[in-house]
């Protein structure tokens, strides 16, 4: 075990309390509930690019209840949320809000044929509505830090 809590196949240390793990992409999103018993309860869909600009904020907090009954761990008991995405993103207010082409039809264009007219998606506000620590990282960001703490740069 490391000082970070982890032990070998990422598993929190014994006591600690879940984390949802969300990671975003162009097509899909994946989450999964880390715990002491390791990763558990995995869940992915496609990446919800119709309806208001929270959409895809109101889509993670779905997915974080299923993952969490998936995995039988109640979702209060939930004590962190990190997202990774490949961005780019914008600080508005504070917030951190997505700001990609592949999901953001309205910087997109209509060429590329997404049925929303989001110039960002609002991320970390309904996160942080839902939850008390929210973190929203770039997937690079993330793999680096991970590298540090747990792989080659360890």
């Amino acid at each position: 075990m490391n000082s970070n809590g982890l032990t070998e196949g990422f598993k929190l240390r014994s006591g600690a309390a879940p984390v949802a793990c969300v990671d975003i992409g162009g097509t899909k999103v994946a989450v999964n509930i880390v715990d002491d018993q390791g990763g558990r309860g995995k869940v992915t869909e496609p990446t919800a690019t119709t309806g208001e600009r929270d959409a895809l904020a109101q889509q993670i907090i779905r997915m974080i209840g299923q993952s969490c009954a998936a995995a039988h761990v109640p979702q209060a008991s939930v004590a962190k949320v990190g997202v990774s995405s490949c961005g780019p993103f914008v600080i508005h207010n504070g917030q951190v809000e997505l700001a990609a082409p592949n999901i953001c039809g309205g910087l997109a264009g209509k060429a590329r044929g997404l049925p929303n007219d989001w110039q960002t998606a609002l991320l970390e506000a309904p996160l942080r509505a839902a939850f008390a620590h929210v973190r929203v990282e770039n997937d690079c960001i993330g793999a680096l830090e991970a590298e540090r703490r747990w792989g080659a740069l360890h």
